[in-house]
Formats: C-alpha cells, structure tokens, sequence
C-alpha cells in the first residue's frame, strides 16, 4: 500500500427526511424455524417456530406518513423465536471530526499477505507529536478462515476447517429460505451455539472478556474446534417452491490489544493522563453457500481478518432487519 495512508474528513451528510416513496404493501406469511447446536440429529425441543402474517391488500403506504400511512395493515404473529443476545456496538460511527481509510481517494485493498506489525505513526494537524507506536505480532491480520462443508441439504452437513493461527474461539450462522409462493416464504434459521437466540449480529469484533464469557456459556466454540455438523435436513426444503440456497457465515475471533501513551503506571495511585489510545481486534470470516455445487469442498472466503475498522461498516442485517425487510418496514 506504500510508505503511508492518507486520511480524510468525514463529509456531512446532506439526506434529507421524506426521501422514501410510497410503496404497495402485499399479503404475505413467513414461517420462521430456529434450531440451534452441531449435532447429527435435531435436539429434542426444536425447532422454535413463529409465523407473521401480514394482510396488506396491496395497500399503498407511504412511510413519510408514519403510523397513519400504515392504517388498514393488519399484522398477525403466533408463535415465538429465541430471545437474542444483547451485543454490544462496537462499531465506529463515523460523523464529522472523523478522519479515516480506507476512503474514497485511498481505497485500495490490503492485499494478501499484508502485515499489520511492526512501527506506525499518525500525524496530522492537532495529532500528538508522541502518538507513535508498535503493533505485535499477536495484533497482526488473522490468516484466512477455510470453511468447507460436505453433505446434502437432506442430510446432516459436516462442517470442517483447519486451526486458525491467534483464534480465541468460532461462531457459525445459516440461514435458508424456501420461496413457497408470492405470498409465502419459509425460513430456517441455525446457529453452532449451544443455546438458543445466539443470531447473526455476533459476527462483529467482539471484545476479549466478551469472548470468555460467550465462551462459558456455551455460545461460542472454543478455540480448539475443528468440525461441526448441522443436524439432518433442516435446510431441505419442504412442499416445493422455490429454494435459494443455504448460507453459512462463520467467525474466528482473534485477540484484543490496547495501546496507550503514556503506559498505565503500576501503581494505582499515581495519576495518569494518556494522550492518546489505540485498540486493536482481530477476525477472521469466511461464506459458504450450500445446495451449489462447487465440485468438491464448497468454501468461500469473505476476508483475512483486520484488526481495526476504521471504515464506515456495513452491518449485516439481524432477524429484525430482516423481518423489516420482508414485511416493507
């Protein structure tokens, strides 16, 4: 990338509210199953199922009018899913008074290979002089997560990959969705944890005491992991439609570094007032797509890993994006 990155402003934003046209709501169902666990079989008390029903007549609403525009839509649900994990925002929101990178002027991609340790120096206008620091090795990128899968959507799906140098632990997420009709879709939903409601939203750089934790409670797989197995047929698609296929997201979490200037003293009792911080987390993340045939281990690789994010993120859509997203919200 070069002997230095260049960063820039955050630009404000010129959005303005009422920009959302007025759209046709639909009569539509969605049927959403949730297993949790790696096991052959599917475990005694799944799935948890919960149907929304929403009766639109193909209402046109207009967003712009708030609750009045949604009169006349009638939304029925039965049923109930998981009670999802509260995970905390670690993400930066960036607003103005924020420099970053990669960024519209200085986009390239950090190739493969790239290193993370070693000596860096930030400087800039109102940029402490002493702000000048080493990354170790512990903190450099994580090396790519190589998820392969082998099985049938009919069958119980092993799922297998090789150690991840620095990972503290996995995560792995699917979700399949079977198009009935127009008016009609089943979901699925699945999850590596050992509890139920652990969803998609703990794909995110997660802290190191958060990781212990999750750990504990059996949410997320321990560093030792190799191999999980999605029980038998819960992503075949059941009374035809139109199936897309299955997709697996998984993580490997990697190690969390702070740095601070000056360093914390020993002694409590000695004031301390650093001039500025650095905080470093690591991941690894990895697609695969099931019910497509690759011609041998299906794997698909999203990134190596970073160990910070200083670009706007683009968050992957939970259950409740999701569901908005079905039902126009």
């Amino acid at each position: 990338l070069g002997k230095s990155l260049t960063l820039i402003p955050v630009e404000p934003s010129h959005s303005e509210k009422g920009e959302s046209t007025p759209g046709k709501v639909p009569d539509i169902e969605v049927k959403i199953s949730e297993y949790w666990g790696c096991s052959a079989t599917v475990r005694p008390g799944q799935p948890k199922v919960a149907t929304f029903k929403v009766k639109g007549g193909n209402k046109t609403v207009d967003p712009r009018a708030g609750m009045a525009g949604m009169q006349g839509i009638e939304v029925q649900s039965s049923g109930s899913l998981s009670k999802g994990l509260y995970v905390p925002d670690r993400d930066i929101d960036l607003q103005p008074g924020y420099v970053y990178w990669p960024n519209r002027q200085y986009g390239k991609q950090v190739p493969s290979g790239a290193r993370l340790a070693g000596d860096h120096q930030i400087t800039g206008d109102g940029i402490p002089a002493s702000m000048k620091f080493q990354v170790q090795q512990d903190a450099d990128f994580m090396p790519k997560l190589m998820l392969r899968s082998q099985g049938e959507l009919t069958d119980a799906i092993d799922l297998s990959w090789p150690s991840v140098s620095r990972a503290r632990g996995y995560f792995i997420t699917g979700v399949h969705t079977n198009m009935k009709s127009q008016s009609s879709i089943e979901m699925v939903i699945w999850s590596s944890a050992d509890v139920p409601g652990a969803g998609s939203e703990l794909h995110a750089y997660l802290s190191g005491s958060q990781i212990e934790k999750w750990q504990k409670q059996k949410v997320l797989m321990s560093a030792a992991a190799t191999n999980c197995t999605i029980p038998k047929g819960i992503f075949a698609s059941q009374g035809g439609g139109q199936p897309v296929p299955s997709i697996l997201m998984m993580t490997a979490y990697g190690p969390e570094s702070w740095i601070t200037y000056p360093p914390k003293p020993a002694d409590p009792k000695q004031p301390w007032n650093p001039e500025w911080s650095v905080r470093l987390r690591a991941k690894s993340t990895a697609f695969s797509m099931l019910g497509m045939n690759f011609g041998g281990g299906q794997q698909m690789q999203e990134d190596q890993g970073d160990g910070q994010q200083p670009q706007q993120p683009q968050k992957r859509p939970g259950m409740k994006g999701l569901l908005k997203g079905i039902l126009g919200g």
